[in-house]
Parts: structure tokens; sequence; C-alpha cells
């Protein structure tokens, strides 16, 4: 759910009143709203405009801190931003993206690249996460945080994201009927693909259509799609009883992490790489890393750390018996052609060899 409040207020030139009445606003509600035995959390995203900077009247100033309020979305949202006139020229740059966005898939634009996971003593890979791109005809290849946040602005991410798992499912049945190995391949849901009313039936026709077996598709959801816990608990277990599993993507990231795996369904744990990224140096994400993959084992869960890209990252990493790595230490995201001639090609030849 989406709230917008706008309100005026007195501050000097610099603004310095302003941003300090931001950060109150945000400090405020970071604290959790307790209702029928769950916490919810809330953010804002705040845009601020200054008179006479930035405007001469309440309509002009309203425009420019909703361009400032938007652009702080469209970074993450949770923050505060005054505004530029260079957020004008971003606007016009949002508004094409999403124009020829809408575009994209009749245009066959879009296409899928691959990250292998390994086994990280044997090396074996394991499945494969799909990750969407862009062709853009003007632009290139745009990788998924340049035009994603757009997609779930203005709707579009259910389209893609059926596409998407579309694709991913089709091209992995046709690796498997080709001699590829049999492994799952991992699918991010967007939230829009997860609320719709019928999202068991809506993946059931998706497997149907392209033969894959439910038991070879991964979905990866996050901890802000379970808010509802009723209706997340039911969901999930409709999926698991078709075969289909269930992966907590950036595990770690946010809250109430540890009711959700007693309450939900849920197979695998995928440790956020911004715990990765400075584990070799930072004591802290040591122990947290650690602590996920301990827990993770005495629940009889599955856990996937993201992000590797160094040798002594592995090896932090397999200290704590973490047997699942992805990252660009093994592999970097792949077209399905360059997955083929690196991975499968060679698997069959060596078979063939040795048969």
């Amino acid at each position: 759910m989406e709230t917008n409040l706008r309100c005026f207020s007195k501050t000097g030139a610099d603004g310095a009143e302003a941003a300090e009445l931001a950060q109150q606003i945000m400090e405020a509600l970071k604290q959790p709203f307790h209702l029928k035995d769950n916490d919810f959390y809330i953010s804002a995203s705040i845009g601020t405009a200054l008179f006479p900077i930035h405007g001469k009247d309440s309509v002009d100033l309203l425009k420019k801190a909703d361009t400032a309020m938007y652009q702080v979305k469209r970074q993450g949202k949770n923050g505060h931003q005054f505004y530029s006139p260079d957020l004008d020229l971003q606007l016009l740059d949002h508004i094409e993206i999403e124009s020829d966005l809408r575009k994209a898939i009749e245009r066959n634009e879009l296409e899928l690249h691959y990250q292998p996971q390994f086994h990280a003593e044997s090396n074996q890979m394991i499945g494969v996460e799909a990750l969407v791109r862009w062709n853009h005809p003007k632009k290139g290849l745009m990788s998924p945080g340049l035009f994603i946040p757009i997609a779930e602005e203005t709707g579009l991410i259910f389209e893609i994201g059926t596409w998407v798992l579309k694709e991913a499912c089709r091209q992995m049945k046709l690796w498997h009927d080709e001699g590829g190995p049999l492994i799952p391949i991992s699918v991010n849901l967007s939230s829009q693909q997860f609320h719709q009313p019928n999202l068991v039936m809506y993946i059931k026709n998706i497997l149907e259509e392209t033969k894959l077996a439910p038991n070879y598709l991964e979905l990866e959801i996050t901890e802000s799609m379970m808010m509802d816990p009723a209706v997340s608990i039911a969901i999930l277990q409709e999926l698991n009883k078709i075969g289909i599993r269930i992966s907590l993507d950036d595990f770690g990231t946010g809250y109430s992490s540890l009711s959700y795996l007693k309450k939900f369904p849920i197979h695998k744990l995928k440790i956020d790489r911004s715990f990765i990224m400075d584990i070799t140096q930072n004591s802290s994400d040591k122990a947290i890393v650690a602590a996920i993959i301990s827990m993770a084992q005495h629940l009889k869960l599955d856990v996937i750390a993201e992000g590797i890209e160094t040798k002594d990252q592995l090896d932090v990493l397999t200290e704590n018996d973490c047997q699942e790595i992805q990252g660009y230490y093994f592999s970097r995201p792949l077209s399905a052609e360059q997955v083929e001639q690196e991975f499968f090609i060679p698997g069959r030849i060596a078979g063939e060899i040795g048969g």
C-alpha cells in the first residue's frame, strides 16, 4: 500500500530544517506497527522543494517535490532528496524508458541470461538462476536495475515476470531434452505475481505449457511479499504440494526473518551479497553468515551464498560449511548459448568419452 502526504514547512535557504524534519519522519516510521500478533513496517520516500529557489507558487513547488520523491523511490525508497534541475532530465529519460519498455516484449527485446550455481567442493553445477536483460535498440544491453524499478512503478512487472517465467521454464525443459544435466532453474517472482488471486493455477499453466516438471522450478521470493502470513502460508503450501521449491531471497536484510522460517514452507535461504562483499575483513559479516548457515542446517534448509567474487570469500564460506555457491568467481551470467558451450557440451563430450 502507498500513501502520499504533502506538507509545508518553514526552512532556511540551505534547507537544513527541512532535511532534519525529513530525517525525524523516517526515524519515527522505523518503529513497527502491531496488528493481529504481527509486526508491520513502513518506510517514507520524501522529496523537498524550496521556495523561492525551486518555485514561486505551491503548484510548482509540489510538482518539483514530487519529482524529488519519485527519484528516492527509484533509488530504492526510504530516503530523502531535494529537488534539482538534473532531476527533470532524469524524469524525461524515465518517461522514454517507460514508453520503450511497453513495447519491449512484443518486439522480442527481452532476453534471459543464466548464472550457474555450483557445489562448492565438487564444482558440479547444481542449478541456474534466470536473470532478465533488455536489449534496447538504442541503449544496448540493459541490466535489470535500470528498468525493473520502472516496470514495478508502472505495473509492467507482471507482464515481464510472466515472460521471464515462461522463457526460463521453456529453456530448462529444452536443455533437459537435449541431454543437459537434470538441474532446477531459479526464477525471481515479483510481488505482483505472488499476490495475484490465482497464483498456483498461473504457475501450473506455465509448467503445463512448457512441459517442465515442477520439481525443476525454484521460485525466489522476498520477505516483503509475506506481510500477510495467513494468505502467504496458504499460497506457499499449495506450491509446495505440486513439487515447486521456494527460496527466500536476500535473507537477513528484511524484518521478522526468524518468524517466517518457523511459519512458512521454505526450502532454501539465499544469503544476500551484502554480507559476502566484506566477509573477509568484517568480523560482523562473517559472524552473521556463519549464524545463517548453522541455523539453516539445524532447520534442515538448504542455503546458498550469492555474490562470491574471490577465492578468499569462497574459503570463508566453505570453512563454515556453505555448500552451494553463486557468483562471478565461478561464472558471470551467460546467454543460453554460452551456458551450452561452456558447460553442457563439454559435459556431454566427457560423458561420451567416459562411456
